[in-house]
């Protein structure tokens, strides 16, 4: 079953309620927006067909896949289809389930209007930032200059996410965590004529190390060549220093051989948490710097919340 409002953009609702269909059909239309509502395992083709700008899913849906099945096998046709999971009851797990699916977000039942409306625009505003060329090369991997892959976004498009993201904290009481990683100094062993080549160096696989780290929902970006930050949704201050002990722990395992040299690299990681708290994007960046700085300063390969 297929139901539509009239409107500009689509998205495709997932639920097993026909009352909160209805609901979230009346108040999407407020927005022009089209609702696909599908309850009998059409999903799939209709991402296909309908091209649907974004996805909203139950997670406890049983239909011929679960709702986090479907999540995985969206993002395994539309990579950058922004999906947010909706949860049926409060539990630790939910943002690891959300993270391990590729969901971009989740809500929690029973969802306001103004919380429906805030996550449907910000899926919207995700799904035009992909769209977008530049954003798109930096967010799914692809670097139109020599081929490689990268899963860094450039820092303007990370610190527009920033902000959506504490507009988003500040007005539901999420919690955000931004994370300052960067490179501790260079062993003295280090000759002073190689310092420069191998910062440069360095800096490449910590971007790949941390990128490999963080949660699928995670977004990082390059500061400079030898300081990178993490956006973390829905993460607490536990949770973003785990994290971090996580990161400190990648790089502290993986020696680095320049030449017959081994070097093996450390990192220090500062933390910034807000949590309902409204602070300017760039303050809760340089909270986190800060702390970095701090953790350098006490040895590095430190954590500093």
């Amino acid at each position: 079953m297929v139901t539509k409002t009239e409107g500009t953009t689509r998205i495709l609702v997932v639920d097993s309620n026909e009352r909160f269909i209805e609901k979230v059909t009346e108040i999407l239309a407020g927005i022009e927006t089209t609702v696909l509502d599908v309850k009998d395992g059409e999903a799939l083709s209709l991402v296909q067909s309908a091209k649907p700008v974004a996805a909203l899913i139950n997670a406890d849906y049983s239909g011929p896949s679960t709702g986090l099945e479907l999540c995985q096998q969206v993002k395994a046709l539309r990579q950058s289809m922004p999906v947010v999971l909706m949860f049926d009851r409060e539990e630790t797990s939910c943002d690891e389930r959300a993270a391990k699916c590729g969901a971009d977000n989740y809500l929690m039942r029973p969802i306001k209007t103004k919380e429906l409306l805030f996550a449907v625009r910000s899926m919207l505003r995700l799904e035009r930032l992909l769209a977008d060329g530049e954003a798109a090369q930096r967010l799914t991997g692809e670097d139109a200059e020599d081929g490689k892959t990268s899963s860094l976004a450039s820092l303007s498009v990370f610190m527009r996410f920033l902000e959506l993201e504490i507009q988003r904290s500040c007005r539901y009481g999420f919690p955000l965590a931004v994370l300052s990683v960067g490179s501790d100094p260079l062993p003295d062993e280090v000759p002073e004529n190689w310092a420069r080549t191998l910062k440069q160096q360095l800096g490449q696989a910590l971007g790949v190390t941390v990128s490999r780290t963080i949660r699928g929902i995670d977004l990082c970006t390059a500061i400079t060549t030898h300081e990178m930050a993490v956006l973390m949704p829905h993460t607490d201050a536990e949770g973003a220093a785990s994290a971090a002990e996580r990161i400190c722990e990648a790089v502290a395992t993986q020696p680095y051989h320049f030449g017959r040299t081994r070097i093996q690299p450390t990192v220090s990681v500062g933390v910034g948490v807000v949590h309902g708290d409204k602070i300017a994007p760039g303050e809760l960046l340089s909270s986190a710097q800060s702390r970095r700085m701090q953790a350098t300063l006490t040895g590095g390969n430190h954590v500093r919340s």
